[in-house]
């Protein structure tokens, strides 16, 4: 058996799942969603579609067909691209929560150089301004200002030695590297 953790959902899989793709179709199939589940828990599941416009039960009654017949939604099937991340690890307990550490480190990245891009243009428009005002006003009042070309502000050159990003890359993979050897 192989713990599984998805959508916060911890699962206990047998692993020949991994091998054989056919056993997650014979799982997943029409024969359980029409004999093996309640009217409750398929219109519960069914809550998870998205709302169509248009004949909304036709549509998603259409989906499904396309989830079973393992049909190709734009980019794969839903059930293969599972089954494929699920045999290279993707819902390994300790894996999910690196990437969601990952994740998350990600994103207080991106908020860190949006202040920091949000500081530097706005300490750039303001010192522009007083340039700007410093020339207007010591020209004569009926002269039209001629504003020189005026050169940025900050060097934009960082080392990416020192980013966070790749502080958190090389960490995901020395743990990535420490699960490995566990196994």
């Amino acid at each position: 058996m192989e713990t599984v953790l998805y959508s916060g959902v911890s699962l206990e899989l047998p692993s020949e799942i991994c091998e054989d793709i056919s056993l997650l179709f014979e799982i997943l199939s029409p024969d359980t969603w029409n004999n093996h589940l309640t009217d409750d828990h398929r219109e519960m599941l069914m809550g998870f579609l998205p709302e169509f416009s248009h004949n909304d039960l036709e549509e998603k009654t259409r989906t499904l067909e396309m989830f079973f017949m393992d049909e190709n939604f734009r980019f794969g099937t839903p059930l293969r691209l599972f089954h494929e991340q699920l045999c290279k690890g993707f819902f390994n307990p300790e894996i999910s929560k690196m990437r969601a550490i990952h994740k998350k480190i990600m994103y207080k990245e991106y908020r860190y150089r949006q202040k920091q891009y949000l500081h530097h243009t706005l300490e750039e428009v303001l010192v522009r301004r007083k340039r700007v005002l410093d020339i207007v006003s010591s020209m004569p009042p009926d002269d039209i200002p001629k504003i020189p070309r005026l050169p940025p502000l900050h060097n934009k050159k960082k080392s990416s030695r020192t980013s966070i990003e790749y502080c958190s890359k090389k960490r995901y993979f020395r743990e990535l590297a420490a699960i490995r050897a566990e196994v």
